[in-house]
Protein backbone atom coordinates (compact mmCIF):
# COMPACT_ATOMS: atom_id res chain seq x y z
CA UNK A 1 0.00 0.00 0.00
CA UNK A 2 1.45 3.04 -1.08
CA UNK A 3 0.75 6.53 0.24
CA UNK A 4 2.39 9.94 -1.70
CA UNK A 5 3.01 13.05 0.84
CA UNK A 6 4.58 16.20 0.28
CA UNK A 7 8.09 16.45 1.32
CA UNK A 8 8.61 17.76 4.77
CA UNK A 9 4.71 16.74 6.01
CA UNK A 10 4.01 14.39 8.67
CA UNK A 11 1.57 11.36 8.28
CA UNK A 12 -2.13 11.53 9.19
CA UNK A 13 -3.84 9.15 10.55
CA UNK A 14 -6.92 9.51 9.05
CA UNK A 15 -5.53 8.33 5.88
CA UNK A 16 -5.84 4.60 6.45
CA UNK A 17 -7.16 3.81 2.73
CA UNK A 18 -5.18 2.67 -0.49
CA UNK A 19 -3.35 5.73 -2.09
CA UNK A 20 -3.29 9.60 -0.76
CA UNK A 21 -2.00 12.44 -2.84
CA UNK A 22 -1.21 15.31 -1.31
CA UNK A 23 0.01 18.42 -3.33
CA UNK A 24 1.53 21.76 -2.65
CA UNK A 25 0.95 25.21 -2.88
CA UNK A 26 3.15 28.13 -4.08
CA UNK A 27 6.15 29.10 -2.16
CA UNK A 28 6.36 32.40 -0.02
CA UNK A 29 8.49 34.65 -2.44
CA UNK A 30 10.72 35.86 0.17
CA UNK A 31 11.75 35.15 4.20
CA UNK A 32 12.12 38.21 6.54
CA UNK A 33 15.43 37.40 7.70
CA UNK A 34 14.82 39.25 11.33
CA UNK A 35 12.33 36.54 11.89
CA UNK A 36 13.19 32.73 13.10
CA UNK A 37 11.41 30.70 10.60
CA UNK A 38 9.13 29.07 13.15
CA UNK A 39 7.44 32.38 14.03
CA UNK A 40 7.13 32.96 10.20
CA UNK A 41 5.73 29.42 9.90
CA UNK A 42 3.50 30.18 12.77
CA UNK A 43 1.91 33.49 11.35
CA UNK A 44 0.79 31.44 8.28
CA UNK A 45 -0.71 28.44 9.95
CA UNK A 46 -4.10 28.78 10.87
CA UNK A 47 -4.94 29.71 14.40
CA UNK A 48 -7.42 26.56 15.02
CA UNK A 49 -4.58 24.13 14.85
CA UNK A 50 -1.71 24.42 17.43
CA UNK A 51 1.66 23.71 16.64
CA UNK A 52 2.25 20.80 18.12
CA UNK A 53 -0.03 18.78 15.52
CA UNK A 54 2.05 19.80 12.68
CA UNK A 55 5.10 18.51 11.63
CA UNK A 56 7.25 21.52 11.30
CA UNK A 57 10.44 21.95 9.26
CA UNK A 58 13.37 24.19 10.28
CA UNK A 59 13.84 24.62 6.52
CA UNK A 60 14.98 28.69 6.33
CA UNK A 61 13.31 28.77 2.77
CA UNK A 62 9.95 26.87 3.59
CA UNK A 63 7.70 24.98 5.98
CA UNK A 64 4.60 22.63 4.86
CA UNK A 65 1.15 22.62 6.79
CA UNK A 66 0.26 18.93 7.45
CA UNK A 67 -0.68 16.39 4.99
CA UNK A 68 -4.15 16.45 4.05
CA UNK A 69 -4.73 13.13 1.80
CA UNK A 70 -7.24 13.52 -1.37
CA UNK A 71 -9.54 10.21 -1.05
CA UNK A 72 -11.52 11.21 -4.28
CA UNK A 73 -10.17 12.57 -7.56
CA UNK A 74 -10.01 16.61 -7.78
CA UNK A 75 -11.40 18.85 -10.31
CA UNK A 76 -9.66 21.69 -11.55
CA UNK A 77 -11.25 23.69 -9.25
CA UNK A 78 -10.04 21.85 -6.31
CA UNK A 79 -6.49 21.64 -7.39
CA UNK A 80 -6.72 25.30 -8.03
CA UNK A 81 -7.57 26.27 -4.25
CA UNK A 82 -5.52 23.26 -2.84
CA UNK A 83 -2.28 24.91 -4.46
CA UNK A 84 -3.11 28.04 -3.76
CA UNK A 85 -4.05 27.71 0.14
CA UNK A 86 -1.58 29.50 2.19
CA UNK A 87 1.61 28.03 3.45
CA UNK A 88 1.67 24.96 0.98
CA UNK A 89 4.49 25.55 -0.98
CA UNK A 90 4.75 24.13 -4.65
CA UNK A 91 8.58 23.92 -5.52
CA UNK A 92 8.35 23.79 -9.04
CA UNK A 93 11.92 24.98 -10.01
CA UNK A 94 15.17 22.84 -11.75
CA UNK A 95 16.78 19.89 -9.91
CA UNK A 96 20.18 22.66 -9.55
CA UNK A 97 18.22 25.38 -8.52
CA UNK A 98 16.55 23.08 -5.90
CA UNK A 99 19.48 21.82 -4.95
CA UNK A 100 21.31 24.99 -4.22
CA UNK A 101 17.87 26.52 -3.24
CA UNK A 102 18.12 29.26 -5.19
CA UNK A 103 14.83 30.32 -6.57
CA UNK A 104 14.10 29.65 -9.88
CA UNK A 105 12.00 31.39 -12.42
CA UNK A 106 11.25 28.34 -14.51
CA UNK A 107 11.87 29.92 -17.82
CA UNK A 108 12.52 28.05 -21.45
CA UNK A 109 14.38 25.99 -22.25
CA UNK A 110 16.62 27.02 -19.38
CA UNK A 111 15.91 29.01 -16.21
CA UNK A 112 18.02 32.22 -15.65
CA UNK A 113 20.64 30.62 -13.01
CA UNK A 114 21.31 27.96 -15.38
CA UNK A 115 21.74 29.59 -18.58
CA UNK A 116 24.16 31.77 -16.51
CA UNK A 117 25.93 29.40 -15.47
CA UNK A 118 25.43 26.96 -18.51
CA UNK A 119 24.41 24.30 -17.09
CA UNK A 120 21.50 21.85 -17.93
CA UNK A 121 18.54 23.24 -16.54
CA UNK A 122 16.32 19.63 -15.75
CA UNK A 123 12.92 19.23 -14.18
CA UNK A 124 11.50 22.75 -14.39
CA UNK A 125 8.22 23.02 -13.84
CA UNK A 126 7.31 19.64 -12.56
CA UNK A 127 5.94 19.03 -9.21
CA UNK A 128 7.72 16.85 -6.82
CA UNK A 129 6.00 13.67 -4.71
CA UNK A 130 7.35 11.87 -1.57
CA UNK A 131 6.29 8.00 -1.69
CA UNK A 132 5.82 6.74 1.60
CA UNK A 133 5.09 3.12 2.53
CA UNK A 134 2.28 2.40 4.54
CA UNK A 135 1.15 -0.81 6.06
CA UNK A 136 -2.08 -1.91 7.59
CA UNK A 137 -1.38 -4.98 10.15
CA UNK A 138 -5.29 -7.05 10.77
CA UNK A 139 -7.08 -5.89 13.73
CA UNK A 140 -5.99 -2.03 14.16
CA UNK A 141 -7.10 1.01 11.80
CA UNK A 142 -4.16 2.98 12.20
CA UNK A 143 -2.10 2.77 9.44
CA UNK A 144 2.12 2.84 10.07
CA UNK A 145 4.46 4.51 7.37
CA UNK A 146 7.95 3.13 6.65
CA UNK A 147 10.08 6.49 6.25
CA UNK A 148 11.32 6.35 3.19
CA UNK A 149 13.28 9.36 1.10
CA UNK A 150 12.34 8.11 -2.70
CA UNK A 151 11.05 11.30 -4.35
CA UNK A 152 9.84 11.36 -8.06
CA UNK A 153 8.66 13.98 -10.39
CA UNK A 154 6.27 13.94 -12.98
CA UNK A 155 5.34 16.56 -15.33
CA UNK A 156 2.35 19.14 -14.11
CA UNK A 157 0.93 18.85 -18.01
CA UNK A 158 0.39 14.90 -17.77
CA UNK A 159 -2.28 15.23 -15.25
CA UNK A 160 -0.29 14.77 -12.46
CA UNK A 161 0.53 11.12 -12.98
CA UNK A 162 3.65 10.24 -11.19
CA UNK A 163 5.81 7.24 -11.99
CA UNK A 164 4.91 3.77 -10.11
CA UNK A 165 6.55 3.32 -6.81
CA UNK A 166 8.87 0.21 -5.68
CA UNK A 167 7.15 -3.22 -6.29
CA UNK A 168 4.65 -4.13 -3.48
CA UNK A 169 1.75 -6.54 -3.23
CA UNK A 170 -0.61 -6.04 -0.71
CA UNK A 171 -2.25 -8.76 0.90
CA UNK A 172 -5.34 -9.24 0.02
CA UNK A 173 -8.32 -11.00 2.29
CA UNK A 174 -11.01 -12.91 0.53
CA UNK A 175 -14.17 -12.93 2.24
CA UNK A 176 -14.56 -16.65 3.55
CA UNK A 177 -17.15 -18.66 5.79
CA UNK A 178 -16.29 -21.66 7.53
CA UNK A 179 -17.68 -23.64 5.15
CA UNK A 180 -15.65 -22.37 2.06
CA UNK A 181 -12.38 -22.82 5.05
CA UNK A 182 -13.32 -26.74 5.54
CA UNK A 183 -13.51 -27.15 1.50
CA UNK A 184 -10.40 -25.36 0.60
CA UNK A 185 -8.38 -27.27 3.16
CA UNK A 186 -10.01 -31.04 2.54
CA UNK A 187 -9.50 -30.08 -1.54
CA UNK A 188 -5.82 -29.06 -0.86
CA UNK A 189 -5.94 -33.07 0.59
CA UNK A 190 -6.97 -34.74 -2.34
CA UNK A 191 -5.26 -33.14 -4.52
CA UNK A 192 -1.77 -34.72 -2.84
CA UNK A 193 -0.29 -37.30 -5.48
CA UNK A 194 2.24 -39.08 -3.58
CA UNK A 195 0.74 -42.27 -2.59
CA UNK A 196 1.69 -42.51 0.68
CA UNK A 197 -0.46 -40.05 1.32
CA UNK A 198 -3.40 -39.92 -1.02
CA UNK A 199 -6.98 -40.41 0.78
CA UNK A 200 -8.42 -41.56 -2.15
CA UNK A 201 -7.38 -45.10 -1.17
CA UNK A 202 -10.54 -44.93 0.96
CA UNK A 203 -12.79 -44.75 -1.99
CA UNK A 204 -12.80 -42.50 -5.15
CA UNK A 205 -16.10 -41.05 -3.76
CA UNK A 206 -13.96 -38.87 -1.78
CA UNK A 207 -13.59 -36.70 -4.27
CA UNK A 208 -17.25 -35.72 -4.32
CA UNK A 209 -17.14 -34.78 -0.83
CA UNK A 210 -16.14 -31.02 -1.59
CA UNK A 211 -19.37 -30.45 -3.49
CA UNK A 212 -21.59 -31.34 -0.77
CA UNK A 213 -20.35 -29.42 1.85
CA UNK A 214 -22.53 -27.02 3.69
CA UNK A 215 -25.28 -29.37 3.63
CA UNK A 216 -25.08 -31.72 6.84
CA UNK A 217 -23.27 -30.71 9.79
CA UNK A 218 -22.30 -33.75 10.65
CA UNK A 219 -20.38 -34.23 7.58
CA UNK A 220 -19.10 -30.68 7.63
CA UNK A 221 -17.56 -31.60 11.34
CA UNK A 222 -15.78 -35.08 10.29
CA UNK A 223 -14.30 -33.62 6.53
CA UNK A 224 -12.69 -30.93 9.06
CA UNK A 225 -11.75 -32.99 11.40
CA UNK A 226 -10.78 -35.85 8.35
CA UNK A 227 -8.76 -32.57 6.96
CA UNK A 228 -7.07 -31.47 10.17
CA UNK A 229 -6.27 -35.00 11.44
CA UNK A 230 -4.51 -35.58 8.10
CA UNK A 231 -1.47 -33.40 8.64
CA UNK A 232 -0.35 -35.35 11.64
CA UNK A 233 0.12 -38.77 9.41
CA UNK A 234 3.92 -38.15 8.93
CA UNK A 235 4.23 -38.35 12.94
CA UNK A 236 4.46 -40.89 14.94
CA UNK A 237 1.60 -43.14 15.05
CA UNK A 238 -0.50 -42.34 17.78
CA UNK A 239 0.35 -38.49 18.19
CA UNK A 240 -3.10 -36.55 18.83
CA UNK A 241 -2.70 -33.13 18.47
CA UNK A 242 -5.33 -30.75 20.43
CA UNK A 243 -7.06 -29.11 17.38
CA UNK A 244 -7.18 -32.68 16.08
CA UNK A 245 -8.84 -34.41 19.09
CA UNK A 246 -11.47 -31.03 18.90
CA UNK A 247 -12.31 -31.54 15.94
CA UNK A 248 -12.76 -34.87 16.20
CA UNK A 249 -14.91 -34.84 18.98
CA UNK A 250 -16.87 -32.36 17.47
CA UNK A 251 -17.68 -34.79 14.57
CA UNK A 252 -18.82 -36.92 16.81
CA UNK A 253 -21.07 -34.11 18.60
CA UNK A 254 -22.36 -33.52 14.89
CA UNK A 255 -23.06 -36.85 14.07
CA UNK A 256 -25.56 -37.36 17.41
CA UNK A 257 -27.32 -34.73 16.92
CA UNK A 258 -27.71 -35.68 13.27
CA UNK A 259 -28.31 -39.62 13.63
CA UNK A 260 -31.44 -38.33 16.57
CA UNK A 261 -32.68 -36.66 13.93
CA UNK A 262 -35.17 -38.95 11.50
CA UNK A 263 -34.95 -36.41 8.39
CA UNK A 264 -30.87 -36.58 8.15
CA UNK A 265 -29.90 -39.66 9.92
CA UNK A 266 -30.64 -41.87 6.43
CA UNK A 267 -29.53 -39.09 4.47
CA UNK A 268 -26.02 -40.10 2.02
CA UNK A 269 -24.03 -37.26 3.81
CA UNK A 270 -24.62 -38.28 7.29
CA UNK A 271 -23.62 -41.99 6.05
CA UNK A 272 -20.52 -40.32 4.35
CA UNK A 273 -19.73 -38.77 7.95
CA UNK A 274 -19.67 -42.07 9.70
CA UNK A 275 -17.07 -43.32 7.13
CA UNK A 276 -14.81 -40.27 7.80
CA UNK A 277 -15.01 -40.63 11.56
CA UNK A 278 -13.89 -44.32 11.13
CA UNK A 279 -11.02 -42.85 9.23
CA UNK A 280 -9.92 -40.53 11.91
CA UNK A 281 -10.39 -43.03 14.63
CA UNK A 282 -7.64 -45.10 12.50
CA UNK A 283 -5.74 -41.88 12.71
CA UNK A 284 -6.03 -40.58 16.27
CA UNK A 285 -6.78 -44.47 17.81
CA UNK A 286 -4.10 -45.56 19.96
CA UNK A 287 -3.67 -49.29 21.46
CA UNK A 288 -5.62 -48.43 24.59
CA UNK A 289 -9.06 -47.73 22.93
CA UNK A 290 -9.06 -50.30 19.92
CA UNK A 291 -12.58 -52.10 20.86
CA UNK A 292 -14.14 -48.85 19.78
CA UNK A 293 -15.84 -49.25 16.17
CA UNK A 294 -18.03 -47.81 13.90
CA UNK A 295 -18.51 -51.02 11.89
CA UNK A 296 -21.87 -51.65 13.83
CA UNK A 297 -23.14 -48.12 12.90
CA UNK A 298 -22.41 -48.20 9.71
CA UNK A 299 -23.98 -51.50 8.93
CA UNK A 300 -27.33 -50.05 10.56
CA UNK A 301 -26.78 -46.97 8.02
CA UNK A 302 -26.53 -49.06 4.98
CA UNK A 303 -29.37 -51.53 6.21
CA UNK A 304 -31.39 -48.27 5.71
CA UNK A 305 -29.65 -47.01 2.70
CA UNK A 306 -30.71 -50.36 1.41
CA UNK A 307 -34.39 -49.11 1.12
CA UNK A 308 -33.58 -45.81 -0.58
CA UNK A 309 -33.38 -45.64 -4.24
CA UNK A 310 -29.65 -44.57 -5.17
CA UNK A 311 -28.74 -46.07 -8.15
CA UNK A 312 -25.64 -44.16 -9.68
CA UNK A 313 -23.34 -41.43 -9.04
CA UNK A 314 -21.67 -40.16 -5.06
CA UNK A 315 -24.46 -42.76 -3.58
CA UNK A 316 -24.00 -45.62 -5.44
CA UNK A 317 -20.44 -45.49 -5.39
CA UNK A 318 -19.86 -44.79 -1.74
CA UNK A 319 -22.54 -47.42 -0.95
CA UNK A 320 -20.11 -50.51 -2.73
CA UNK A 321 -17.25 -48.77 -1.16
CA UNK A 322 -19.06 -49.42 2.36
CA UNK A 323 -19.70 -52.93 1.93
CA UNK A 324 -16.46 -53.86 2.55
CA UNK A 325 -16.12 -52.79 6.38
CA UNK A 326 -19.51 -54.05 6.82
CA UNK A 327 -18.67 -57.76 5.37
CA UNK A 328 -15.24 -57.49 7.34
CA UNK A 329 -16.97 -56.58 10.48
CA UNK A 330 -19.66 -59.21 10.09
CA UNK A 331 -16.40 -61.85 10.71
CA UNK A 332 -15.68 -60.86 13.64
CA UNK A 333 -19.09 -58.98 15.07
CA UNK A 334 -21.93 -61.84 15.51
CA UNK A 335 -24.10 -58.32 16.17
CA UNK A 336 -23.36 -57.35 12.54
CA UNK A 337 -25.48 -59.83 9.91
CA UNK A 338 -26.01 -59.68 6.58
CA UNK A 339 -29.23 -60.50 5.83
CA UNK A 340 -31.75 -60.36 3.35
CA UNK A 341 -31.68 -56.46 3.02
CA UNK A 342 -28.01 -57.02 1.74
CA UNK A 343 -28.80 -59.50 -0.73
CA UNK A 344 -31.60 -57.02 -2.14
CA UNK A 345 -29.55 -54.13 -2.30
CA UNK A 346 -26.72 -56.47 -4.03
CA UNK A 347 -29.58 -56.93 -6.76
CA UNK A 348 -30.49 -53.18 -7.26
CA UNK A 349 -27.19 -52.26 -7.63
CA UNK A 350 -26.14 -54.93 -9.74
CA UNK A 351 -29.12 -54.15 -12.12
CA UNK A 352 -27.64 -50.52 -12.03
CA UNK A 353 -24.08 -51.45 -12.19
CA UNK A 354 -23.05 -47.83 -10.86
CA UNK A 355 -19.37 -47.23 -12.74
CA UNK A 356 -16.76 -44.94 -11.12
CA UNK A 357 -16.11 -41.55 -12.77
CA UNK A 358 -12.35 -41.21 -12.22
CA UNK A 359 -9.86 -42.21 -15.07
CA UNK A 360 -8.32 -44.51 -13.06
CA UNK A 361 -11.80 -46.41 -12.40
CA UNK A 362 -12.74 -46.60 -16.09
CA UNK A 363 -8.90 -47.62 -17.09
CA UNK A 364 -9.61 -50.15 -13.95
CA UNK A 365 -12.97 -51.58 -15.62
CA UNK A 366 -11.19 -51.82 -18.43
CA UNK A 367 -8.74 -54.16 -17.34
CA UNK A 368 -11.45 -56.12 -15.51
CA UNK A 369 -13.92 -56.40 -18.97
CA UNK A 370 -10.88 -57.43 -21.25
CA UNK A 371 -9.32 -59.99 -18.45
CA UNK A 372 -13.30 -61.40 -17.88
CA UNK A 373 -13.52 -59.73 -14.04
CA UNK A 374 -12.48 -61.28 -11.02
CA UNK A 375 -16.01 -62.84 -9.71
CA UNK A 376 -13.94 -63.77 -6.38
CA UNK A 377 -13.85 -60.04 -5.34
CA UNK A 378 -17.05 -59.66 -6.13
CA UNK A 379 -19.95 -58.07 -3.45
CA UNK A 380 -21.95 -60.88 -3.20
CA UNK A 381 -19.53 -63.78 -3.22
CA UNK A 382 -17.38 -61.30 -0.36
CA UNK A 383 -20.61 -61.31 1.27
CA UNK A 384 -20.40 -65.33 1.82
CA UNK A 385 -17.61 -65.20 3.93
CA UNK A 386 -19.37 -64.63 7.29
CA UNK A 387 -21.58 -67.36 6.30
CA UNK A 388 -18.58 -70.03 5.29
CA UNK A 389 -16.81 -69.47 8.91
CA UNK A 390 -19.88 -69.04 11.20
CA UNK A 391 -22.20 -72.05 9.44
CA UNK A 392 -19.60 -74.22 7.63
CA UNK A 393 -20.94 -77.58 7.55
CA UNK A 394 -24.07 -76.15 5.45
CA UNK A 395 -21.31 -74.83 2.84
CA UNK A 396 -19.81 -77.15 2.45
CA UNK A 397 -20.41 -77.25 -1.61
CA UNK A 398 -20.11 -73.68 -1.74
CA UNK A 399 -16.64 -73.41 -0.13
CA UNK A 400 -15.22 -75.99 -2.35
CA UNK A 401 -16.51 -74.09 -5.36
CA UNK A 402 -15.36 -71.04 -3.64
CA UNK A 403 -11.66 -72.48 -3.05
CA UNK A 404 -11.27 -73.62 -7.14
CA UNK A 405 -12.99 -69.97 -8.18
CA UNK A 406 -10.08 -68.40 -6.15
CA UNK A 407 -7.35 -70.43 -7.33
CA UNK A 408 -8.38 -69.14 -10.93
CA UNK A 409 -9.04 -65.56 -10.01
CA UNK A 410 -5.20 -65.87 -7.94
CA UNK A 411 -4.19 -66.58 -11.64
CA UNK A 412 -5.03 -63.99 -13.48
CA UNK A 413 -5.03 -61.55 -10.89
CA UNK A 414 -0.98 -62.55 -10.90
CA UNK A 415 -0.79 -61.51 -14.42
CA UNK A 416 -2.29 -57.94 -14.23
CA UNK A 417 -0.13 -57.20 -11.09
CA UNK A 418 2.47 -57.87 -13.12
CA UNK A 419 1.48 -55.66 -16.17
CA UNK A 420 0.97 -52.57 -13.61
CA UNK A 421 4.22 -53.27 -11.42
CA UNK A 422 6.87 -50.78 -12.19
CA UNK A 423 10.21 -51.62 -11.71
CA UNK A 424 12.70 -49.01 -10.29
CA UNK A 425 13.60 -46.32 -12.15
CA UNK A 426 10.62 -46.07 -14.68
CA UNK A 427 8.79 -42.93 -14.31
CA UNK A 428 4.89 -43.94 -14.56
CA UNK A 429 2.22 -41.49 -14.48
CA UNK A 430 -0.12 -40.59 -11.52
CA UNK A 431 -2.86 -42.27 -12.72
CA UNK A 432 -0.69 -45.24 -13.70
CA UNK A 433 0.37 -45.16 -10.05
CA UNK A 434 -2.88 -45.15 -8.61
CA UNK A 435 -4.19 -48.09 -10.72
CA UNK A 436 -0.89 -50.18 -9.33
CA UNK A 437 -1.81 -49.34 -6.08
CA UNK A 438 -5.73 -50.70 -6.96
CA UNK A 439 -4.53 -53.80 -8.19
CA UNK A 440 -2.11 -54.51 -5.29
CA UNK A 441 -5.01 -53.66 -2.63
CA UNK A 442 -7.23 -56.46 -4.82
CA UNK A 443 -4.61 -58.99 -4.99
CA UNK A 444 -4.30 -58.69 -0.91
CA UNK A 445 -7.71 -59.45 -0.42
CA UNK A 446 -7.28 -62.34 -3.04
CA UNK A 447 -4.55 -63.44 -0.99
CA UNK A 448 -6.79 -63.21 2.58
CA UNK A 449 -9.08 -65.27 1.47
CA UNK A 450 -7.60 -67.78 -0.08
CA UNK A 451 -5.73 -68.33 3.21
CA UNK A 452 -9.05 -68.16 4.63
CA UNK A 453 -10.98 -70.66 2.55
CA UNK A 454 -7.67 -72.71 2.40
CA UNK A 455 -7.59 -73.15 6.08
CA UNK A 456 -12.09 -74.40 5.73
CA UNK A 457 -10.34 -76.72 3.24
CA UNK A 458 -7.71 -78.20 5.22
CA UNK A 459 -10.33 -78.14 7.77
CA UNK A 460 -12.48 -80.80 6.00
CA UNK A 461 -9.68 -82.97 4.41
CA UNK A 462 -6.71 -82.47 6.70
CA UNK A 463 -4.80 -85.33 5.24
CA UNK A 464 -4.62 -83.36 1.70
CA UNK A 465 -0.99 -82.49 0.95
CA UNK A 466 -1.93 -80.46 -2.32
CA UNK A 467 -3.69 -78.07 0.19
CA UNK A 468 -0.81 -77.66 2.38
CA UNK A 469 1.27 -76.81 -0.61
CA UNK A 470 -1.04 -74.13 -1.78
CA UNK A 471 -1.15 -72.61 1.62
CA UNK A 472 2.33 -72.30 1.73
CA UNK A 473 2.54 -70.86 -1.45
CA UNK A 474 -0.10 -68.16 -0.45
CA UNK A 475 2.18 -67.15 2.22
CA UNK A 476 5.30 -66.94 0.25
CA UNK A 477 3.11 -64.62 -2.15
CA UNK A 478 1.71 -62.41 0.84
CA UNK A 479 5.42 -62.06 1.84
CA UNK A 480 6.86 -60.78 -1.61
CA UNK A 481 3.33 -58.42 -2.00
CA UNK A 482 4.52 -57.02 1.36
CA UNK A 483 7.77 -55.87 0.89
CA UNK A 484 7.08 -54.86 -2.84
CA UNK A 485 4.41 -52.12 -1.60
CA UNK A 486 5.81 -51.37 1.53
CA UNK A 487 7.22 -48.65 -0.44
CA UNK A 488 3.63 -46.71 -0.41
CA UNK A 489 3.30 -47.04 3.49
CA UNK A 490 1.17 -45.87 5.41
CA UNK A 491 -1.64 -45.10 3.59
CA UNK A 492 -0.82 -46.61 0.10
CA UNK A 493 -0.40 -50.31 1.74
CA UNK A 494 -2.98 -49.84 4.53
CA UNK A 495 -4.26 -53.39 3.50
CA UNK A 496 -1.33 -55.07 3.81
CA UNK A 497 -1.19 -55.88 7.49
CA UNK A 498 -4.82 -57.57 7.40
CA UNK A 499 -3.51 -59.84 4.82
CA UNK A 500 -0.58 -60.44 7.19
CA UNK A 501 -2.27 -61.40 10.42
CA UNK A 502 -4.02 -63.98 8.45
CA UNK A 503 -1.29 -65.29 6.87
CA UNK A 504 0.75 -65.55 9.92
CA UNK A 505 -2.34 -67.35 11.82
CA UNK A 506 -2.26 -69.61 8.42
CA UNK A 507 1.25 -71.16 8.68
CA UNK A 508 3.08 -73.35 11.08
CA UNK A 509 6.15 -73.36 9.49
CA UNK A 510 8.88 -71.83 11.54
CA UNK A 511 10.55 -69.84 8.81
CA UNK A 512 7.41 -68.55 7.05
CA UNK A 513 6.26 -67.74 10.27
CA UNK A 514 9.18 -65.41 11.33
CA UNK A 515 9.27 -63.38 8.21
CA UNK A 516 5.27 -62.42 8.47
CA UNK A 517 6.19 -61.54 11.92
CA UNK A 518 8.78 -59.32 11.15
CA UNK A 519 6.78 -57.91 8.22
CA UNK A 520 3.64 -57.38 11.16
CA UNK A 521 5.69 -55.55 13.61
CA UNK A 522 6.93 -53.20 10.68
CA UNK A 523 3.50 -52.68 9.42
CA UNK A 524 2.32 -51.84 13.21
CA UNK A 525 4.39 -48.48 12.93
CA UNK A 526 2.16 -47.32 10.71
CA UNK A 527 -0.86 -48.06 12.86
CA UNK A 528 -1.18 -48.15 16.35
CA UNK A 529 -5.03 -48.31 16.87
CA UNK A 530 -5.34 -52.00 15.80
CA UNK A 531 -3.01 -54.95 17.15
CA UNK A 532 -2.29 -56.90 14.32
CA UNK A 533 -0.34 -59.56 16.15
CA UNK A 534 -3.22 -59.78 18.50
CA UNK A 535 -5.58 -59.92 15.26
CA UNK A 536 -2.98 -62.94 13.86
CA UNK A 537 -3.97 -65.12 17.27
CA UNK A 538 -8.04 -64.25 16.89
CA UNK A 539 -7.33 -65.76 13.57
CA UNK A 540 -5.07 -68.54 15.05
CA UNK A 541 -7.75 -69.54 17.54
CA UNK A 542 -10.45 -69.59 14.85
CA UNK A 543 -8.68 -71.90 12.51
CA UNK A 544 -7.89 -74.09 15.57
CA UNK A 545 -11.87 -74.00 16.45
CA UNK A 546 -12.40 -75.03 12.78
CA UNK A 547 -9.99 -77.77 12.23
CA UNK A 548 -11.84 -79.49 15.57
CA UNK A 549 -14.85 -78.93 14.60
CA UNK A 550 -14.51 -80.39 11.08
CA UNK A 551 -12.06 -82.74 11.41
CA UNK A 552 -13.06 -86.27 9.76
CA UNK A 553 -13.82 -88.87 12.51
CA UNK A 554 -10.80 -91.49 12.29
CA UNK A 555 -11.80 -94.49 14.62
CA UNK A 556 -8.82 -96.73 13.65
CA UNK A 557 -5.21 -96.58 12.41
CA UNK A 558 -6.19 -98.17 9.27
CA UNK A 559 -8.54 -95.24 8.26
CA UNK A 560 -6.28 -92.95 9.09
CA UNK A 561 -3.39 -94.47 6.68
CA UNK A 562 -5.62 -94.40 3.92
CA UNK A 563 -6.77 -91.04 4.68
CA UNK A 564 -3.03 -90.48 4.55
CA UNK A 565 -2.40 -91.94 1.05
CA UNK A 566 -5.38 -90.61 -0.34
CA UNK A 567 -3.65 -87.06 0.19
CA UNK A 568 -0.68 -88.13 -0.79
CA UNK A 569 -2.34 -89.28 -4.60
CA UNK A 570 -3.94 -85.79 -4.57
CA UNK A 571 -0.76 -84.31 -4.34
CA UNK A 572 0.68 -86.07 -7.01
CA UNK A 573 -1.95 -85.16 -9.59
CA UNK A 574 -1.77 -81.12 -8.49
CA UNK A 575 -0.08 -79.10 -10.52
CA UNK A 576 0.59 -75.35 -8.84
CA UNK A 577 -0.17 -72.08 -10.64
CA UNK A 578 3.21 -70.83 -10.42
CA UNK A 579 6.19 -70.45 -7.76
CA UNK A 580 5.74 -66.98 -7.61
CA UNK A 581 3.40 -64.81 -8.78
CA UNK A 582 4.56 -61.37 -7.36
CA UNK A 583 7.75 -60.38 -8.94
Amino acid sequence: MTVLAHRGSASSKSAAASCSVLQAGPEPAELPPQEAPYLWTARLLPTAFPLEHHNITTDTRRAALPARPVLSPLGNTQRSSLRNMPGVPSGKGCDACRKQKKKCDQAKPACARCKRLSIPCIGSGKQRYKFKVQTVEFGSDTPQVIDGDEETSSSSSSGGSASPPPPFQALVRVPSSATTIITHTLISRLEVTDLRYDITCYGDFLRHIPSRLGQNEALDASADALATTFSTLHRPQGYQSVDALTKYVRALKALRVCLSNPRKSRTPETMCAVYLIMICQGWLGREDDHHTSHGEGLAYLLRAAAQEQWKEGFEAEMIITFCIPVVIESITNPKVRLEKWFWDMLDNFKKTQPRTTTPEGAQAREVKESSGGIPSLSIRNLGMIPDFINKPESHRMDITCAYHRLRLDMDKMSHIVKAVSWPPGSSPTLMQLRLSRSYYSAYSVLLSIFSIIGQLMQAFDPYNLSLVGEGALCCTEVVTMAQNISQYRPLGASHVPMTLSIAWASTEEPVMKAQLEMLLSEYQQDWMVTKWMTMGIWWRNKFAELREKLAPKVQTDEEELTLIRNGASQLETYKPVEECCVQ
